[in-house]
């Protein structure tokens, strides 16, 4: 059995152009006009703990264990330009929290004394809720405030070497 304690970061830009496109093209357009959407990439830095199983086999080693912690996501800031007005958040942009859960595995091999290589696999989610206050910029408007939800999911799988000595 392993305990572990991880600090990562990550970083996920957002396809938009199909929703800008879908937004160009469904709407109305009396008057043609300059119009697009901004949005902010997630960037989230996330404290784990795991624990794990470790098993070994003449020189084969797996590991498979489960992640739980928290995670703190910026907030997830759009805009949508239609000339010469902006809707926007007129809200605090301070990040979110959230709890973190998911899993990790691990097969590898190893090579020589110390060295292995090997594949390595994970999943990880998290809900981070927010509020989102809307208003017309500039002039201002109404506002209008609701709740949403970014629904964070993340496999990854990769290829690792690694040394110990």
């Amino acid at each position: 059995m392993k305990i572990s304690l991880i600090y990562q970061q990550s970083h996920h830009t957002l396809p938009i152009e199909q929703l800008e496109s879908t937004i160009r093209n469904g709407l109305p357009q009396p008057v043609e006009r300059e119009q697009f959407l901004v949005h902010s990439d997630y960037n989230l830095k996330s404290v784990l703990s795991e624990v794990s199983y470790v098993w070994e086999k003449n020189k084969w080693q797996g590991n498979f264990g489960l992640l739980a912690g928290t995670g703190r996501l910026d907030y997830p800031d759009y805009r949508y330009f239609y000339d010469p007005f902006n809707f926007a958040n007129d809200n605090s942009k301070e990040p979110i929290n959230g709890l973190v859960a998911g899993f990790v595995s691990s097969l590898s091999f190893e090579l020589i004394k110390g060295l292995r290589i090997g594949g390595k696999i994970s999943y990880q989610r998290a809900d981070f809720n927010y509020r989102y206050v809307l208003r017309l910029i500039p002039g201002g408007s109404n506002y209008t405030y609701f709740n949403d939800e970014v629904n964070y999911r993340t496999l990854n799988a990769g290829f690792q070497i690694s040394y110990t000595w």
